[in-house]
C-alpha cells in the first residue's frame, strides 16, 4: 500500500457522491443507422440511454453490456460488438453512451433492420440523502469449561435509501412502476402506470468522484427498488418521496490501478 501524507487529504462531500440506477430494457427496440456495408455504427432512441455498464466491472458500457441483433425478413441474427460509443443527445447537448460500433457493417442484402436491448441508465433526481447499510447474520457459540466465543457470520444484506425532491415524475415511473395493463381504456395523450406484484429488478451503483477525476464505484446487482412512501410535502417545502433499494449480490469496489 503507498504511503499517503493523511495531512494533506482533504475530505469528500455530497458533491462528490451519488447514486444510479440501472433498468433493463424489457423489449428490444430499433436502432437508426445507414444500412448499406459501410456504415458500422447505429444509436439507441434516445429514451433508452444513457447505456448503463451492466458488468458492474467498469467505468464505461462494454460491448457485453449490451444485446444487438439483426433482422431480414421474420430471421434474427445475433451480431459481435466492437464498442460503444458517445452520442450527443439532442434535448440536452450532453456526450453519453448511446450508440454500438458493430464488428461488421450489414448490408442491405442481409439486414432490414438493426435492433438491441440494453440497461438503461436514470439518476433518481434530485437527490437530498443516500443512506446505506450491511446487516449480516451470525450466531455466536462458546462451550463449557471455556471464556472462548466463536462467531460465525453468515448471509449479508444490503440496503440503500435515497431521499429525493420531485422535479418530476420520471424516475418513479421508471424505477417503481411498469405500464398499466388493466382492462380499462386510457385517455388519449395519457400513459398510466401501476406498481408490479413484485419490486421491479434493477442495477445500481454509487459514483465517488473528486472533480473530474473517479475515485471509485460502489456496484450493486441484483437489486430490487420499493417506495417508502408517494410523494408528500409540507406547507412551504418541496415535494419529496423516498426509495430503498435492497441488494441480493454482495457490491463490487471498483477503483482505478495505483500509478
Amino acid at each position: 500500500m503507498p504511503v499517503k501524507n493523511i495531512d494533506a487529504i482533504k475530505p469528500m462531500n455530497s458533491v462528490d457522491m451519488g447514486f444510479v440506477c440501472g433498468i433493463p430494457m424489457l423489449e428490444e427496440v430499433q436502432l437508426t443507422g445507414t444500412i448499406d456495408g459501410t456504415n458500422d455504427t447505429f444509436t439507441f432512441p434516445a429514451a433508452n440511454y444513457p447505456i448503463y455498464p451492466k458488468n458492474s466491472l467498469s467505468i464505461t458500457p462494454q460491448p457485453g453490456d449490451v444485446t444487438i441483433r439483426t433482422k431480414k425478413g421474420t430471421t434474427y441474427t445475433v451480431v459481435n460488438v466492437t464498442s460503444i460509443e458517445l452520442v450527443t443527445d439532442p434535448a440536452t447537448g450532453f456526450q453519453v453512451f448511446g450508440a454500438v460500433k458493430l464488428t461488421t457493417p450489414p448490408t442491405s442484402e442481409g439486414a432490414d433492420g438493426v435492433y438491441g436491448k440494453c440497461v438503461t441508465e436514470l439518476e433518481p433526481y434530485i437527490a437530498q440523502d443516500i443512506k446505506t447499510g450491511i446487516k449480516m447474520d451470525s450466531n455466536t457459540t462458546g462451550r463449557i469449561r471455556s471464556k472462548m466465543k466463536n462467531t460465525v457470520w453468515g448471509a449479508m444484506e444490503v440496503t440503500v435509501e435515497q431521499e429525493n425532491l420531485l422535479g418530476d415524475l420520471e424516475p418513479i415511473k421508471q424505477i417503481l412502476m411498469q405500464p398499466y395493463s388493466g382492462s380499462g381504456t386510457v385517455e388519449t395523450g395519457y400513459q398510466a402506470h401501476e406498481f408490479p406484484n413484485t419490486p421491479k429488478d434493477l442495477y445500481g451503483y454509487i459514483p465517488i468522484e473528486n472533480g473530474d477525476t473517479v475515485v471509485g464505484r460502489f456496484y450493486f446487482k441484483s437489486c430490487q427498488a420499493v417506495p417508502k412512501d408517494l410523494p408528500g410535502v409540507k406547507e412551504g417545502d418541496n415535494i419529496s418521496f423516498n426509495l430503498q433499494i435492497s441488494v441480493a449480490e454482495s457490491p463490487i469496489l471498483l477503483t482505478p490501478t495505483a500509478t
